[in-house]
């Protein structure tokens, strides 16, 4: 579970978020979230909401090459994948790591904010999904972001909107900040 540290609390906050001028990146300051990779392996969307739980290691996304998945994590990846199978029956395909299959069958099946929508209430999770891939993006305080509430609800938030909402969510709530990737194309990657 992610918790907010004191000194990133309301009353140590650098934006004035009444003025609505809070951006995508101020909002990732103020919570000290720093990019992070996750594997390419098509679970990406997965793997995002497991750093957030604490049941993945990501790399620092910068200079560090990033491992397949440990045993325990891919375990993980296919409990949470079987738990929304009775929406997405295609979902629990897995990378083939151990290459039983054709070497172009490898990937496991692709998940995005289809998929969140029925994993978020499962387990109470606040999903973000921001757009690092244009810089003007995360530095536009008028741009926005989806975002996958508890209830499964999806809707664009400017991120002034998003700093309230994780402000406001209760404790037992997960926020993950997934990012699309400005470096591999339809992958995320995680602010943790």
């Amino acid at each position: 579970m992610i918790t907010i540290k004191k000194r990133t609390h309301r009353t140590a906050m650098a934006p004035n978020t009444s003025s609505g001028l809070v951006t995508a990146n101020a909002v990732l300051r103020i919570f000290d979230k720093k990019k992070m990779a996750v594997r390419d392996d098509g679970r990406c969307w997965i793997y995002v909401v497991m750093v957030a739980m604490g049941k993945y290691v990501a790399k620092p996304k910068r200079g560090c090459r990033v491992c397949d998945p440990s045993p325990e994590e891919s375990v993980i990846a296919n409990e949470m994948c079987n738990a929304i199978s009775h929406e997405f029956p295609e979902i629990t395909k897995e990378p083939d790591y151990a290459g039983e299959r054709s070497k172009d069958d490898f990937f496991g099946a692709y998940g995005g904010t289809e998929q969140w929508q029925v994993l978020a209430p499962l387990y109470n999770l606040l999903i973000i999904l921001w757009d690092p891939r244009s810089n003007g993006l995360m530095n536009d305080s008028s741009a926005t972001f989806f975002c996958v509430y508890p209830n499964g609800r999806m809707f664009k938030k400017t991120a002034d909107e998003i700093l309230k909402a994780v402000l406001d969510v209760g404790g037992n709530t997960t926020v993950v900040h997934a990012a699309w990737s400005n470096t591999i194309e339809a992958h995320f990657d995680v602010y943790a």
